[in-house]
């Protein structure tokens, strides 16, 4: 009888066993589920995921959601503090650093900038937004009342792209009464493209704009270009002709155009100089004009 209660025993020992063996099979199934769980979602250690947030990238291409991290402010990793309110918004270094060698400078050169915000105070915050935007989407958001100041931050932060969408714009919108404007403008901002395109419209509309009380936008020295031009008699020649064919009308005449142009300049010289308009004054606002455009004028005085 002993050896069948051994064996009774060794039963239950192996029962115990195969219980405890399944036990850690168990365990181990279970652990390893959880393992799978938790490789299928993304959970970032300081950032906790939320499924129905990342809904937004659905049937956008990848320049919309470019634009929608940055209107949205998503995983910004540099910031600004812009205009005079010092607004604070941030931005994506990868996409600064490929477009504008002065970000690179800025942010990873040896004078890297290493405070938190970097502070922008000469652009105002819509202005730097419709910035960052072409930046982002390459799309040119400006009017006319604001594409100066875009050509200001296009040059400041030297991306070219901008500029040169910028000069493309500018010149489809070109009139009678910008153009001394815009001329004035690429000058002092130093885009000789611009300059050019300013002052072949001059050229091509010269009795127009000559005559127009617009030309006082200009400094002496592209006032100088203006009326100093070698296509000006020629371009105006060829309106001349085309208005005697189509219209039998006489065309403006190109010295007294020229000359209603500097006359129109230096009153208004001597008006913002708060001087009185006499021709002593306006000869002295003229300068060296006075010798080339003394002699020009029979009924007005300079």
């Amino acid at each position: 009888m002993l050896p069948r209660r051994k064996a009774r025993r060794t039963n239950r020992t192996q029962t115990s066993a195969s219980v405890s063996t399944g036990d850690t099979k168990g365990s181990d199934v279970k652990q390893t589920t959880q393992t799978l769980t938790n490789i299928s979602t993304p959970v970032s250690p300081s950032t906790p995921f939320f499924p129905e947030l990342e809904e937004w990238r659905k049937g956008k291409s990848l320049k919309q959601c470019h634009e929608y991290m940055l209107t949205n402010q998503v995983a910004c990793d540099v910031f600004f503090s812009v205009g005079v309110n010092e607004d604070r918004y941030g931005a994506h270094k990868y996409k600064l650093l490929a477009v504008s060698d002065v970000f690179y400078v800025m942010l990873l050169g040896p004078m890297a900038e290493h405070d938190s915000t970097i502070k922008i105070p000469d652009i105002d915050l819509g202005t730097f937004k419709a910035f960052l935007r072409y930046v982002y989407t390459e799309e040119l958001d400006v009017t006319h009342d604001t594409v100066m100041q875009m050509m200001y931050v296009a040059q400041k932060y030297n991306v070219e792209p901008l500029l040169t969408a910028i000069v493309a714009y500018i010149d489809a919108q070109m009139s009678i009464e910008s153009a001394c404007v815009v001329m004035e403008q690429a000058h002092l901002f130093n885009v000789p493209v611009l300059e050019t395109k300013a002052l072949e419209f001059i050229e091509d509309h010269a009795t127009s704009v000559l005559e127009s009380k617009e030309v006082t936008a200009l400094c002496a020295g592209c006032l100088k270009k203006v009326v100093s031009s070698d296509n000006l008699h020629v371009r105006l020649g060829v309106r001349r002709e085309l208005r005697e064919a189509e219209q039998k009308t006489e065309a403006a005449d190109l010295e007294k155009s020229v000359l209603t142009a500097v006359m129109t300049w230096a009153t208004h010289q001597c008006v913002k100089n708060k001087v009185k308009v006499t021709g002593k004054n306006q000869r002295k606002v003229l300068g060296t004009f006075y010798g080339k455009f003394a002699s020009h004028s029979s009924d007005q005085t300079i």
